[in-house]
């Protein structure tokens, strides 16, 4: 299992390099592209460890696909092309599948080696082209010809569909970026931040707290059960009050599809966005989500930012153990900043700690359960920036402890669970991640490189390399040989589908050559 970990990481984190030489640069690539740049981006892996199922067969098939993996494109104007590829023997990488597009006014110009070349459609033709391609696929006995008009009829409806869901999903990436914060209606928290601003009181540090930087101020604040609730309650009446913000979270959360059929189940009727907002501000007010009041000290230092913070639920006089409490302080030695976060739960705590230097962030996570730390997540980032180099260093260890309770004895009847010895036994999980960014700019162009290790047990599984450049413009796949199948005739059309039909059965045949020889050998052989 825990070498299969390092097999799914690599799957998923894949894209993880084009992540960091896309967003972590400061060199635009839209400003690249706008200059009329070509801009290149490659993802290969290497090192793959050989080891990760236990069956030798398997293991090597795994490792000789991912070493030899290339994935790679480019962007260029209204222009993307992408390529899987693999490495021959040779050095030479020959695409498995490649797959381009580009937009020039109302056309949309597709290439890709299924098809044997660059077609190009308008949006108009897209349903008539369809309808066209059902004919042929009557012809090779794909789809019964008492079924082919039927079939037809249905095309314009399920295009229809297809764009509707295309112009949804686009537009729900546009809603928070087209968001006015500042039009929003705040008159709802405002209130709440009244009340909160008119129960604080600011006096003398006492006591004072420990393992911080001075503090020369203290503010507290108490807030009952119920004012707590109306303060909670203040947030979803936020979002009431501005529809707009109501659209967004709704679909970020794709409401309709995950939360609405619950909601409606559970009402006996539809239950809108709006009415879901309604049914929570019931729930809150019906409901005591503190066993107490909520004390608040936060101390200020010098410099009017909090030093220390705490909250705990009192309830008659003490704290309430069950209930959540909260934790920070922050230390300031020479140039380097320590903060530190905990949040206490009945079940365990949560533990932040971040130390901030000139070029050097230390942070650790830990989620401990029971007494038992169960998640620890360790990250250390450099920066080795200077001048026109933005380089930096990452390195990620996660530490996951699973615990497994077995009993000893007999157990036949409830009283013997109960009797019986329990067993805690932990079963731990070490990644280790090594990540590392180097880029060069000048004026518009720029070259990143970056790599990707990933440790499993202290052992080393596979590297994934990245890396993005710009060049002058190159080929236009709307240049050369390019094919409209809309405006062919019944003839020309009927050749130019067969021309693609066998272009998409050849290649099939030559992606199992272009795959390295014990992908052959396994299939060939078996287990």
């Amino acid at each position: 299992m825990k070498k299969m970990l390092a097999m799914l990481l690599a799957v998923m984190l894949l894209a993880a390099p084009l992540s960091g030489l896309a967003e972590a640069a400061d060199y635009s690539v839209g400003a690249a592209l706008e200059a009329g740049r070509r801009v290149n981006w490659t993802v290969s892996v290497g090192d793959v460890a050989a080891d990760m199922t236990g069956e030798p067969a398997v293991d090597q098939v795994i490792a000789d696909v991912l070493n030899a993996l290339v994935i790679s494109g480019y962007m260029q104007g209204d222009e993307m092309y992408y390529a899987i590829g693999m490495k021959q023997d040779t050095g030479a990488v020959a695409d498995l599948l490649n797959v381009g597009a580009a937009v020039v006014g109302d056309d949309v110009y597709l290439l890709s080696n299924l098809i044997g070349g660059t077609i190009v459609v308008s949006g108009e033709e897209v349903v008539p082209l369809l309808q066209r391609l059902v004919d042929m696929f009557v012809l090779l006995g794909f789809i019964p010809e008492t079924e082919a008009e039927s079939v037809k009829a249905l095309i314009p409806e399920y295009w229809q569909l297809f764009l509707d869901e295309f112009n949804a999903s686009m537009t729900a990436g546009n809603l928070m970026n087209d968001l006015d914060v500042t039009a929003l209606n705040y008159n709802a928290l405002l209130e709440q931040v009244g009340i909160v601003a008119g129960k604080m009181t600011q006096g003398e540090p006492d006591p004072l707290p420990r393992n911080c930087d001075p503090a020369v101020a203290m503010v507290t604040c108490t807030m009952t059960p119920e004012e707590m609730n109306a303060l909670i309650a203040s947030l979803v009446q936020f979002i009431k009050d501005n529809p707009d913000l109501a659209d967004v979270i709704a679909t970020e959360m794709d409401y309709d599809n995950t939360i609405a059929p619950e909601m409606s189940s559970v009402a006996g009727e539809n239950v809108d966005f709006m009415g879901f907002l309604d049914m929570m501000m019931d729930e809150i007010r019906q409901s005591e989500i503190y066993e107490g009041d909520v004390v608040m000290r936060i101390w200020l230092g010098e410099d009017g930012m909090p030093v220390a913070m705490n909250t705990v639920v009192m309830k008659d006089g003490v704290v309430n153990e069950d209930s959540v409490s909260l934790d920070y302080h922050r230390l300031t030695m020479n140039s380097t900043v320590a903060h530190s976060v905990t949040m206490a739960f009945p079940e365990g705590d949560i533990t932040l700690d971040v130390v901030v230097g000139e070029k050097n962030v230390m942070a650790n996570f830990a989620v401990a359960e029971a007494g038992e730390t169960r998640i620890l997540v360790q990250v250390d980032y450099t920066d080795r920036s200077e001048g026109e180099l933005k380089a930096y260093d990452v390195a990620v260890d996660v530490t996951i402890t699973e615990a497994t309770v077995s009993m000893e004895g007999t157990v036949n009847t409830l009283t013997d669970v109960y009797n019986a010895q329990q067993t805690v036994e932990n079963t731990t999980i070490n990644l280790h991640f090594d990540y590392s960014y180097d880029a060069v700019s000048s004026g518009m162009d720029f070259t990143c490189k970056d790599s990707l290790t990933i440790e499993v047990d202290g052992k080393e599984y596979l590297t994934i390399l990245g890396q993005m450049e710009t060049t002058a413009p190159g080929a236009s796949i709307t240049e050369g040989t390019v094919v409209r199948p809309a405006a062919l005739s019944d003839a020309d059309f009927a050749n130019w589908f067969v021309s693609a039909y066998t272009a998409l059965f050849s290649w099939a045949q030559n992606a199992l050559f272009t795959l390295p020889a014990s992908v052959m050998n396994l299939m060939n052989t078996g287990f």
